[in-house]
């Protein structure tokens, strides 16, 4: 009995076996029709074609530089002094005229105060040699009379004249040594000033070089200033592109954007194209270029690494199509589109160059009559048919 149950079991099993492959297979069949039918439906859905549109487009011209101060200023001193007070410190704003250091001064109060003691001598001895003087001339005058009227002798009306004119003398040199000691008090009065040192601009302290109790001396800097509401980049713009940014007169255009991105705040700002140099980089071939940007808000620092971008309308045309409908193969490195020939599939390599936000450049590959899938469909290969709906242009 035992033996019979077995050779039944031997039996049921692989007839049981063989009718679940067959159930599967036709069952996968049935699943893999029902997709693609599936996927032909979607396929008929989606696709349409679109034509390339011929149409103008603007230059851009790509450079680097890095953001500098419009204008920078080193603060030092024109006498030997130690300082005393500093009133700014790195990053504080300064205004035109802003006081800014202090030096030490008491050696200078003291030698005006000599100076000034020196001049009160020399003018009290001009003032006393000026009325001797006076005195000599009218003892002169009554000699001259005397002689005129025989009273005195020839000899004693030289001597008169000859004393008056020593006197006239005596007090034409006591004015010099006035005017001279008076010039002494003014160039000390004038150092005088130079220990307060002020800004010449209004900007921000970038550097400070020194503390307060330094000695410094003349020409060394304490200060550096920088004006940062606007700055400037210097590009280097290739000789043979120049003429993008020139008129016919030879002017720079008006009609430029510029563009500066800034990858370290992940920002982008606009730009005036401010100026181009008169001279050309021999060694490289290129004209220097002068960007300038609003910092109001101070956002921008001097030093900050730029790319700058101008962006040039030009008369040029050529042939976009839409990115979507361009396929760029990574491991070939080219660029493909699905060009419909009869309703067939076509797939075709293109060359393409600059693009913008929804457009790309064709270069070479289709012409302005060839029709293309859009979106590219992967779905689809190359002699695939396509039910379509068209769209003829660019929307």
């Amino acid at each position: 009995m035992k033996a019979l149950n077995v050779r039944h079991l031997l039996v049921i099993i692989p007839v049981t076996l063989l009718i679940a492959l067959i159930a599967y297979r036709f069952y996968d069949k049935a699943s893999n029709k029902n997709n693609i039918k599936t996927q032909h439906k979607k396929q008929s859905k989606e696709i349409i074609l679109i034509q390339p549109l011929i149409k103008s487009y603007s230059e851009d011209f790509v450079s680097y530089g890095n953001l500098e101060a419009v204008a920078k200023v080193d603060i030092h001193t024109k006498v030997e002094s130690r300082i005393i007070s500093l009133y700014k410190d790195v990053s504080s704003s300064v205004s035109r005229g802003s006081l800014l250091v202090q030096l030490d001064d008491k050696e200078l109060m003291e030698r005006i105060n000599q100076k000034q003691a020196m001049a009160n001598v020399v003018r009290a001895s001009a003032r006393q040699d000026a009325i001797l003087a006076r005195h000599k001339k009218l003892i002169y005058q009554r000699a001259l009379k005397a002689f005129r009227d025989n009273i005195i002798p020839e000899q004693e009306l030289d001597d008169s004249k000859t004393t008056y004119e020593v006197s006239l003398a005596q007090a034409t040199l006591s004015r010099a040594r006035v005017r001279e000691a008076e010039a002494a008090i003014k160039e000390v009065e004038t150092r005088l000033k130079e220990t307060r040192i002020y800004s010449p601009i209004e900007g921000i302290v970038s550097e400070r070089f020194l503390d307060e109790g330094s000695l410094v001396r003349p020409g060394q800097p304490i200060f550096s200033i920088i004006t940062i509401k606007v700055l400037k980049i210097l590009v280097n713009l290739p000789e043979k592109d120049i003429h993008h940014i020139l008129n016919n007169k030879g002017k720079l255009r008006d009609d430029i954007r510029v563009i500066v991105r800034v990858d370290a705040l992940k920002k982008t700002f606009p730009g005036i194209l401010y100026r181009i140099y008169p001279t050309i980089d021999t060694s490289t071939r290129t004209a220097k270029v002068e960007i300038r940007l609003d910092n109001d808000n101070r956002i921008l620092k001097p030093g900050l690494y730029c790319q700058v971008a101008f962006n040039i309308i030009t008369d040029s045309k050529a042939l976009f199509l839409k990115k979507k409908a361009v396929h760029y193969d990574e491991i070939h490195k080219k660029y493909y589109v699905q060009q419909e020939d009869k309703g067939i599939v076509k797939i075709t390599e293109v060359k393409v160059s600059r693009d913008d936000e929804k457009d790309i450049m064709i270069i070479s590959g289709l012409t302005e009559s060839d029709r293309v899938v859009y979106p590219y469909n992967s779905y689809l290969s190359d002699g695939s048919k396509i039910p379509v709906r068209e769209k003829k242009s660019l929307p």
